[in-house]
């Protein structure tokens, strides 16, 4: 059996939701223009921030969320899932709903080399 999971990359903003917690310490969301904190907008669930893919460190991190057994030091991983899974991001950009064009503002912050995100929407067509 193969599964295929759509996820949208953004994450609620619940200090009960361990992702959310996790990405917050660090240090892996996209950042305000003016560089500090995460970025706040709204969404699907809500209150959520974004999951920086600019930055090297969320990489690892991220796969691993989709590992279907637990994890070194009981780190949250999807647990009820099957060795043959794909991951479809649903989303090219980000989708924020109270954004300026229902996205995130350009000059947010992403990366070790503080790129805009004008550069992650332009990359993504």
């Amino acid at each position: 059996m193969h599964m295929v999971v759509i996820v949208d990359p953004h994450l609620t903003r619940d200090s009960s939701y361990p992702v959310f917690e996790k990405a917050k310490e660090m240090g892996i969301l996209v950042k305000p223009k003016g560089g500090e904190g995460e970025y706040e907008g709204w969404c699907w669930p809500g209150s959520s921030s974004w999951v920086d893919f600019f930055n090297p460190a969320s990489w690892d991190w991220w796969k691993s969320l989709f590992k279907p057994y637990q994890l070194e030091g009981g780190a949250w991983s999807w647990t009820q899932s099957t060795e043959n899974v794909h991951i479809l991001n649903d989303m090219d950009e980000p989708s924020v709903f109270n954004g300026p064009e229902i996205t995130m503002p350009k000059d947010n912050i992403q990366g070790p080399k503080r790129l805009r995100v004008k550069v992650w929407i332009e990359s993504h067509g």
